[in-house]
């Protein structure tokens, strides 16, 4: 059963998790005011940041988090995308859930239709990191949003959709990007083409060793790499495709 996280502490994700709560009228308190649940997901409100590690001692098999998205350019979108920290010189992974942001993906593109709002994957980016599948939802964009309650209503019925929903693909798949925010990844989901599960853009692999990790850190693991055409220097190609020689793997350019 996944467990759904959400903070009261940010206001998109407080009425995100407000408007999942009235989607079930099954929901059952276990005499705490701050865990509800029902045959299908459990839903835990915080009142402190989402970024926090003590997420592993919680006995569930998948987290999704339900987050405002913050963008530097101000452009509205609804996203997904995997967990891990990562520097110049140093990474640390989360377990991704390439079938659950699949399904999450999916979801969304149905119920989410605003002119000028898109929705895709971004790349993986900060934390928590738990050793259980886990991965977050987000909607926002700009610094202020007026009048966020129709979108945030949208999303909410996207999520709740997305615990019943059959995922569609043909592999799970790593993906190797130019950007932050792999549009050809997004469409080959939506499409049911592949699940994907760690995104590295290209500015993320000056570790080269990342690439093993994003296999070993996901569950289920990709049986193939998608590289996105003109996202790697020579350098980097070479790297990438020493890499994955070595351990075996199939990768494709899209």
């Amino acid at each position: 059963m996944p467990c759904l996280v959400y903070t009261t502490a940010e206001e998109i994700s407080r009425d995100i998790g407000i408007k999942i709560k009235e989607n079930y009228k099954s929901l059952k308190s276990f005499g705490d005011v701050n865990k509800l649940s029902d045959d299908k997901v459990e839903i835990f409100e915080i009142n402190t940041s989402i970024d926090s590690d003590y997420l592993n001692d919680k006995l569930y098999e998948e987290f999704v988090f339900v987050s405002r998205h913050v963008s530097s350019k101000g452009v509205l979108a609804f996203t997904v995308h995997p967990l891990g920290r990562i520097s110049e010189n140093n990474y640390d992974l989360g377990v991704a859930d390439p079938i659950g942001m699949l399904k999450m993906l999916q979801s969304i593109n149905e119920s989410c239709k605003f002119e000028n709002v898109s929705v895709t994957y971004e790349a993986t980016h900060h934390g928590p990191i738990i050793s259980k599948r886990s991965f977050f939802t987000e909607f926002g964009g700009p610094i202020n949003i007026e009048d966020f309650g129709v979108y945030t209503r949208a999303l909410s019925f996207a999520i709740v959709n997305s615990f019943d929903r059959k995922a569609e693909y043909e592999n799970i798949a790593l993906g190797i990007s130019g950007t932050h925010y792999p549009k050809k990844f997004t469409e080959l989901a939506i499409a049911g083409k592949y699940a994907f599960s760690h995104i590295l853009p290209k500015y993320n692999l000056t570790n080269i060793n990342i690439i093993n990790s994003a296999i070993i850190h996901s569950d289920p693991k990709p049986d193939i790499v998608i590289i996105e055409k003109k996202a790697l220097n020579s350098i980097q190609k070479k790297m990438v495709t020493d890499v994955l020689n070595g351990i075996g793997m199939e990768s494709v350019m899209v």
